[in-house]
């Protein structure tokens, strides 16, 4: 066997067989030749074809995002690869409509699990910081100050114990969770009442004594009949006697 035969059987021993005859020494490489794009590339030009059409479908809607001009049906088979299978899969960590709210809104739209946790925890977050500013103790002194002045605090005081004294225990729990300025509206109507009427919180220890009838004194009634006086000539004995009636103190004149 000659030098020159054995260079020949060399070189045709390493030549892939997707080689094809009469197009130019064009081959698929070994690891790309069962690849379904790669079936029907079987020259350079194909190549640069296949090439040059991906990059003309880079960013558009063939890869799978859906656009304004888009059906929806086109959207909801997007938000099928995007949100949770179940509404409930999102997993929200509070209780009642809201979770259900949520829940359909996040899978209606089609977000996704990760996301959902993301604004959710964003939006409490926030809510959080609000409701601290509004409820805040520095606000409600704040807002007492601008309403009754800087000797504030004697005035307040005053009003607390009314309040303390009147309202319920779930009453209470609402006046604890109110804005501030809703507490600054509540608080100067009733000082507006106290002081019409002449009510003081440190006349109450004298209710159920001398001159009085034993029992809660109703303030409620009282404050009514009183505004009805006002309306027709009346006189401090009047006041009195409705004071009287309903066992509210009377302020010693």
């Amino acid at each position: 066997m000659s030098e020159e035969s054995d260079v020949s059987g060399q070189g045709s021993g390493t030549q892939p067989e997707t080689t094809t005859a009469g197009n130019g020494g064009f081959s698929v490489p070994e690891e790309y030749k069962d690849a379904g794009w790669a079936k029907n590339i079987n020259s350079y030009d194909d190549l640069w074809k296949m090439n040059a059409n991906a990059q003309s479908l880079i960013g558009k809607k063939t890869i799978g995002i859906p656009d304004e001009r888009s059906s929806d049906e086109e959207w909801n088979s997007f938000y099928e690869k995007t949100r949770p299978h179940e509404p409930k899969d999102y997993n929200f960590d509070f209780e009642g409509s809201d979770k259900e709210f949520y829940e359909k809104l996040f899978y209606d739209n089609g977000i996704s699990s990760r996301q959902a946790k993301g604004i959710i925890g964003a939006y409490q977050k926030r809510m959080n910081q609000v409701v601290s500013s509004m409820t805040s103790d520095e606000g409600f002194k704040k807002e007492m100050q601008t309403r009754f002045g800087d000797k504030y605090e004697d005035r307040v005081k005053s009003l607390s114990s009314l309040i303390a004294r009147e309202a319920s225990g779930d009453d209470k729990k609402v006046l604890e969770s109110m804005p501030n300025n809703v507490l600054g509206i509540m608080y100067g109507v009733l000082d507006k009442i106290a002081t019409r009427y002449a009510i003081k919180d440190s006349d109450t220890s004298t209710a159920g004594k001398s001159g009085f009838n034993s029992g809660q004194a109703d303030y409620a009634a009282y404050v009514k009949e009183a505004e009805a006086l006002t309306h027709r000539p009346h006189t401090t004995a009047d006041i009195d006697a409705l004071k009287m009636k309903y066992n509210i103190p009377v302020i010693k004149r």
